[in-house]
């Protein structure tokens, strides 16, 4: 009994593991997070992973990831603050380049 046993929480185990596999999307999509969040990051925590650049303006900005009908855009948001230092509102730019650390 006690061989089955084992036997079936090995199989168990394999088949947990296999079902927790990510798919090749998800890594992508991990691997974008890390350099841009979701929109609204910016917004709702403060906190961005990359800077960046509007070439017409040369207003600073974060780099945000916008998921719309299945695909990803990458997005330069523009921050506009009131004179309290509140954030109000964000803008995307069309034409931007990030910023090197």
């Amino acid at each position: 009994m006690r061989p089955i046993a084992i036997a079936l929480m090995m199989g168990l185990a394999v088949a947990t593991q296999a079902g927790a596999a990510k798919s090749d999307r998800d890594k992508f999509e991990d691997t974008l997070h890390r350099v841009a969040p979701l929109q609204g990051t910016f917004n709702t925590t403060g906190k961005s992973r990359t800077l960046c650049v509007c070439k017409t303006n040369e207003r600073a900005g974060v780099v945000e990831t916008l998921h719309f009908a299945g695909d990803h855009y990458i997005q330069c948001m523009v921050p506009t603050f009131n004179s309290s230092g509140d954030l109000i509102a964000s803008t995307s730019c069309s034409d931007w380049m990030p910023v090197a650390k």
